[in-house]
């Protein structure tokens, strides 16, 4: 610490002592004296004790000049000593927070407060030995030089913080603050700090600003606008903000959500845009969290429908809004879609030619339409909650709507009974609704009431079905034959399985075309067939089976067993040959291979 007196202080008593003291030898000179006293008798005392009296009144004199500073500087003294004492008992009894050290050239941490251990948990040696590497060699480092250049530039060193690992490895923050000591001759001696644990503050600083982080990035990156509001003027917002609204952030600033470019003069109900917006504003800053559509301009220019909310924070002790607009034109939209499709499905429920009902996974019919009510010859209330799968008739009826609610489209051609006494011939296609999970929720059926000649009909039809479904997934070739022209007329999907072709390339073939694949040594079995066709035979040679080999699409020749039977009109003319071919190659050629078994074994006998 620097204790100092003030330099014009010091020249002032100099200034004043050498005086008096100039006026103190001029009194006493001899020519003073001889002018000033003219008794003998007193002249001769001052001559004899002149010198006496010359030290008396200078020592007067320096007593009472030095009196005042004296007693200062034995005040500043014991006050300096005591407020040392009391500094260093405060810092010494500082448990958690603070610790104190002092530093002198050449030697650091001169002292350093038992605190230390409370605040990093070092001892004083330990911390004294490592405190460069723990981080903390910054309070030493170049301290003296640092302080050096402030001092003579007359500015304090600020606060600084640093980081130091405690003793168990984690990180404390520590804040410092440094003070120079100067001595009396304004050189700097020693350095003494106070380093404040800031750990906790600084966690909570960090977390703090991480949260802000958070809340920033949540606010920009958001996919509707934000806004700040004081009363009724926006003060801050997002990009999406800007985005939507299609200006700049300057532009929005400092305007309300009724100013003419954002909102048209009356809204859709009719009222004031601005006397409406005042409404929902009032209410949201007494607490009352508002939400409600609107009606937005994009710049003054194109309406869109929006979803706004506001709710009342207080910051600051300031009541402030978070407005969050959605551009909800996309969901109106598709909203108007839906209520379309929705008014056209009622259109075509209600007013359908066939009837319909919807039913559950129990089986319980949940609606119907007028026509199905018309068909059964019921009310709505007496079809509305019947089960369908407990009725004591319609067997098959219930089948098809078990293998409908198993997700399978089916169809139902029969009489269907109202009760036991009363039936009528029903057509119904059953079709399975799903839920939005993709999963069956129960089904939906179409419905009409045959005559007896369209049941027969619609039978027909589906035997029909049922046996072109077997033709089609027959393990043989199926064909017709038309021996006029050589053509086929039917040949099943077959065989493309077994030959590689597909039917439309047989049909386009003619009977050369045909013959041409047939294995050399076998062409001369399709010449009797030729043969056949075009004489008469008797009813016995009408089926016939035959073995050959056809080249595949790939180049391969595959054994067939063709098993076939001539048409004949009405006259006895050949007209069509019907007949079905087996892939046997697999066959043959176990065959071969037998024989070939045989004869070795037959040589080594």
């Amino acid at each position: 610490m620097k204790i100092n007196f003030n330099k014009n202080w010091k020249l002032k008593i100099t200034t004043i002592f050498f005086l008096s003291t100039f006026i103190v030898l001029s009194i006493f000179s001899d020519f003073f004296i001889d002018f000033a006293v003219s008794n003998t008798v007193i002249w001769y005392f001052i001559q004899t004790y002149r010198w006496f009296f010359i030290f008396l009144s200078l020592t007067v004199l320096l007593y009472f000049l030095l009196k005042k500073p004296y007693k200062s500087f034995n005040k500043l003294e014991e006050d300096l000593v005591t407020s040392r004492k009391n500094y260093r008992l405060v810092v010494d009894n500082l448990k958690d927070d603070y610790f104190f050290y002092r530093h002198e050239k050449n030697t650091p941490f001169k002292y350093l407060s038992s605190s230390i251990t409370n605040v990093l948990g070092y001892s004083k040696v330990d911390f004294i030995d490592s405190f460069v590497t723990i981080g903390a060699a910054k309070l030493y480092e170049k301290c003296f030089e640092r302080h050096s250049k402030l001092s003579f530039n007359d500015i304090k060193q600020p606060p600084f913080e640093i980081e130091v690992k405690n003793v168990n490895g984690s990180t404390n923050y520590l804040e410092i603050k440094e003070i120079p000591a100067f001595n009396e001759n304004g050189e700097l001696v020693a350095i003494e700090g106070i380093a404040h644990n800031i750990t906790r503050y600084k966690i909570a600083e960090n977390e703090l600003t991480e949260r802000e982080n958070k809340y920033h990035t949540l606010f920009e990156t958001a996919n509707d606008a934000y806004f700040i509001m004081k009363d009724d003027k926006f003060i801050d917002c997002n990009s999406k903000a800007t985005e939507i609204f299609k200006c700049s952030l300057e532009e929005l600033i400092m305007h309300t959500p009724y100013h003419y470019k954002f909102s048209p003069t009356l809204q859709p109900n009719g009222e004031n845009s601005r006397e409406l917006a005042r409404n929902k504003i009032d209410l949201a800053l007494t607490g009352k969290p508002q939400f409600f559509d609107w009606k937005h301009l994009r710049n003054g220019e194109e309406e869109f429908n929006a979803e706004v909310t506001l709710n009342k924070f207080v910051f600051n002790n300031e009541d402030y809004l978070l407005a969050i607009v959605r551009d909800i034109t996309e969901k109106k939209y598709i909203e108007r879609q839906i209520l379309e499709k929705e008014k056209n499905y009622h259109l075509i429920f209600d007013n359908s030619p066939f009837g319909m009902f919807y039913f559950t996974n129990d089986g319980i019919i949940t609606d119907c339409n007028e026509k199905y009510e018309q068909i059964l010859q019921l009310s709505k209330n007496n079809i509305i909650g019947y089960n369908l799968l407990k009725t004591e008739y319609n067997k098959d009826f219930i089948e098809n709507i078990k293998t409908c609610l198993l997700g399978n489209k089916s169809t139902y051609t029969d009489n269907y009974f109202i009760n036991k006494n009363k039936s009528i011939h029903l057509n119904a296609i059953l079709t399975p609704v799903y839920d939005t999970n993709n999963a069956i929720s129960g089904g939906f059926c179409i419905a009409y009431e045959l005559s007896e000649n369209e049941l027969l009909i619609e039978k027909s039809k589906t035997n029909l079905i049922n046996f072109q479904e077997i033709l089609e997934n027959a393990r043989q070739i199926l064909y017709k034959l038309n021996t006029k022209t050589g053509n086929y007329e039917y040949i099943s999907s077959a065989l493309y399985n077994i030959l590689g072709f597909k039917p439309e390339e047989f049909y386009s073939m003619n009977a050369y075309e045909i013959k041409a694949l047939l294995h050399p040594d076998d062409i001369e079995k399709a010449d009797n067939i030729v043969a056949k066709m075009i004489k008469a035979i008797s009813q016995n040679q009408t089926e016939c089976t035959i073995e050959y080999r056809i080249k595949h699409k790939n180049g391969d020749y595959r054994w067939v067993s063709d098993k076939y039977k001539i048409i004949s009109d009405n006259e006895g003319n050949n007209t069509y040959i019907i007949g079905n071919v087996m892939d046997i190659t697999e066959l043959k050629e176990a065959k071969d291979a037998l024989n070939v078994y045989l004869k070795n074994t037959a040589k080594k006998d």
